[in-house]
């Protein structure tokens, strides 16, 4: 089963998820296990930015 759910606050996507996708730019940005994806430096250089980290 799937589920789209735009969330923001990402302490829920840890409790709830198994897997999760971040879109960026119209396009998968990473996807795969919340702890994993939140830890790419991609995503946070997008949701952070580099002074956020």
């Amino acid at each position: 089963m799937a589920v789209v759910w735009i969330e923001h606050v990402i302490q829920v996507l840890r409790r709830v998820a198994t897997r999760i996708a971040v879109l960026h730019g119209g396009g998968v940005l990473a996807e795969g296990a919340p702890d994993a994806v939140l830890a790419d430096p991609r995503v946070q250089d997008v949701y952070l930015g580099t002074e956020g980290r």
